[in-house]
């Protein structure tokens, strides 16, 4: 401070820097656009939507119900569903591989999900003819 009581230059900018919170007029740092808000892909796509549902009721309502390899085999079909058919297609020994049972277990769930309409089956595969094709139900009716 000089001995009028003025304040030197140097003081003087750093005391419009404190009033100016921290940054000196004329110098504001370019804003910053926030980045566009993503949207969950189930707002968007009520298809997906529509799968967490029928997860949530399989969990709330049926899961309770069936045995360890039923389960497993009904998550794994759910797993392939084409959302835009609603069907999903895969051999025994896929399922078999992904529920960690042989393919004789799985086929036994595959049936049992069958008579509890859990599942249905819309085409039968065989060896020249590819995969089978199954509808996923989550409480059994379908």
């Amino acid at each position: 401070m000089s001995s009028n009581g003025t304040l030197s230059p140097e003081a003087q900018r750093l005391y419009e820097q404190m009033r100016n919170g921290g940054v000196l007029p004329g110098t504001m740092p370019p804003t910053v656009e926030a980045a566009p808000k993503r949207t969950a892909k189930w707002k968007k796509n009520p298809l997906v939507a529509g799968r967490f549902g029928e997860l949530n009721a399989f969990v709330d309502t049926t899961m309770a119900k069936l045995t360890r390899i039923e389960v497993t085999t009904w998550l794994t079909l759910f797993r392939y569903v084409d959302s835009r058919v609603g069907t999903a297609q895969a051999s025994a020994e896929a399922i078999a591989a992904a529920t960690g049972s042989s393919k004789q277990h799985t086929l036994k769930a595959i049936a049992s999900l069958i008579e509890k309409r859990l599942l249905t089956r819309v085409k039968i595969g065989a060896i020249n003819r590819g995969s089978s094709v199954y509808r996923v139900h989550p409480t059994g009716h379908p």
